[in-house]
């Protein structure tokens, strides 16, 4: 993936970061016009980006409880990618794909209740930009389970029919661990 640039500080499990170009570019041309305000400009695409990432976050941790190594993430400029080993047990490919819109749901709830309820809702601007990024957070984690071809949904949805009785090794557990991908 030629076209994505390392964030060399930045790890995410042990996973190397790494952001396309176009995300770079974009976020030039928007600070370059946000002059008037330029650190609203830069906190909204951090926590934009923020967002992508944290939801990558989730599919990197439950791939790591499920014992795959996670090989890289991938920031795009509207979507990741987490790229870890195929798990041992099929279950917990669909577990993984949960991962992301669990951790989006672990902090876009309680944003929406901080932003609704606390004396931090009156405040003209904080009040705005946390009850935004909890609705954000939500959208990104209820677009993703639509289940539909490239979307977590396509996979998540399969665990809830997944046998409730004993369950069989898996056929993936006799082939070698490859690289799987889940946006």
């Amino acid at each position: 993936m030629n076209r994505y640039f390392r964030l060399s500080s930045l790890r995410v499990f042990g996973a190397p970061v790494y952001v396309h170009w176009t995300v770079l570019v974009v976020s030039a041309v928007l600070l370059a016009y946000s002059i008037k305000a330029p650190f609203t400009a830069l906190a909204a695409l951090c926590s934009y980006f923020g967002i992508i990432l944290l939801h990558e976050t989730g599919h990197a941790y439950f791939a790591r409880r499920a014992g795959a190594r996670t090989e890289a993430i991938y920031l795009g400029l509207f979507h990741g990618m987490c790229v870890h080993e195929t798990p041992a047990h099929e279950r917990d490919i669909y577990v993984i794909a949960w991962g992301g819109a669990l951790a989006q749901l672990a902090v876009a709830l309680p944003l929406i209740l901080l932003a609704n309820v606390t004396p931090a809702a009156r405040l003209p601007i904080i009040g705005e930009v946390v009850l935004y990024l909890g609705y954000v957070s939500l959208l990104v984690a209820v677009i993703n389970l639509i289940p539909a071809p490239g979307l977590d949904g396509e996979h998540a949805w399969r665990l809830l029919r997944w046998p409730s009785g004993l369950r069989k090794q898996n056929a993936a557990a006799k082939r070698p661990k490859h690289l799987r991908r889940v946006k």
